[in-house]
């Protein structure tokens, strides 16, 4: 049984050491786990574990082994996390999911293409046996036109976080205006507080070029009331001579958000993002940083052919750069 968490951290991988169920179980009997349970690691798709067996007649589309799969898996973390905000974050499951912690319902997601995350701090247990169950439901067929894959199709995350702290998905940075080679940047970060307390912090945006140096920096002092939840903070920085963002040219800056209280960092966030103006004109088409652009775009779905819909990032690099050898500049993602 793995131990996770062995310091306060954001985003630990959390996809090894599940087993798997085809087919429905009680609560008390994943629990048990003494039923026909392998050993798996997430993404999986299960419907790559069966054969297909054909066209359905009333839909026209491929019957696969589509129904209900049990996931489990059993932990511990270390007590030194006691007290911090523990969060489960699932970047994906297909279909209809729910998940129980230790015979608790945590709550479920009935949508198999987007993120959704759970605070399981007053759940888990330290230094002790967890059991984690995740039901996905995918009968209802047919539900999709294309290929949806079936189960924990995505990564899985745990995260330990000090109980103030930079909330998920939590920064927006947005490029206001590109004039004479000044980028005219608005940053709001939410902050999350999920103690009790009031606490005074200073939160810090560092923006870093391309190059990895140092473009931008603005420290805001704030105090945030307990058990508030998204507070908004917004500042302007300002980047001379910036490196801007293009098909051709993707020139990546990040931002690293500090949050300290006195002199103490409690969280670090980091977002990656690109400087660019855009431009859609009825008569002259798209323009990007003031230059105009043909797009040469298509869709591309969830799945890579034979490998299913828990697709390694190594695909997905290389399907990407085979397509912009081959000119495509844009992709619809579906």
């Amino acid at each position: 049984m793995e131990t996770y968490l062995s310091k306060q951290k954001r985003h630990e991988f959390f996809g090894f050491g599940w087993s798997f169920h085809y087919g429905d179980l009680s609560l008390e009997e994943a629990e048990r786990g003494n039923r026909d349970f392998r050993p798996v690691t997430i993404p999986h798709d299960w419907l790559m574990d069966y054969e297909a067996s054909g066209l359905d007649e009333k839909s026209g589309s491929m019957n696969w082994k589509y129904g209900i799969g049990i996931y489990r898996k059993e932990f511990l973390i270390d007590r030194k996390n006691e007290g911090n905000t523990i969060r489960l974050l699932f970047d994906g499951a297909y279909q209809d999911v729910t998940v129980y912690l230790n015979g608790k319902k945590l709550g479920g997601n009935f949508y198999g293409y987007i993120p959704f995350s759970f605070d399981i701090s007053k759940e888990v247990h330290y230094n002790a046996p967890n059991v984690l169950i995740v039901r996905v439901d995918n009968s209802a067929q047919p539900n999709t036109r294309w290929y949806s894959g079936s189960g924990i199709t995505r990564d899985v995350w745990i995260d330990s976080l000090n109980p103030v702290h930079v909330s998920e998905n939590g920064t927006y940075i947005v490029t206001d205006s590109l004039e004479n080679g000044i980028a005219s940047l608005s940053v709001t970060v939410e902050i999350d507080n999920d103690s009790d307390e009031d606490h005074v912090i200073s939160v810090t945006n560092c923006i870093y070029g391309p190059d990895k140096g140092l473009v931008a920096a603005f420290t805001s002092n704030m105090v945030i009331g307990g058990g508030c939840i998204c507070s908004h903070l917004k500042q302007n920085l300002f980047i001379k001579n910036a490196a801007l963002w293009s098909p051709d040219m993707p020139q990546m800056h990040h931002m690293e958000t500090e949050v300290t209280e006195g002199d103490i960092v409690i969280d670090r966030y980091v977002s990656s993002f690109g400087i660019r103006s855009i431009l859609f004109d009825a008569d002259k088409g798209f323009f990007i940083n003031g230059k105009h652009l043909k797009i040469h775009g298509m869709a591309i779905h969830n799945d890579a052919g034979q490998l299913g819909a828990a697709v390694p990032v190594k695909i997905w690099k290389r399907r990407l750069e085979r397509l912009k050898g081959m000119g495509c500049n844009a992709i619809r993602t579906a």
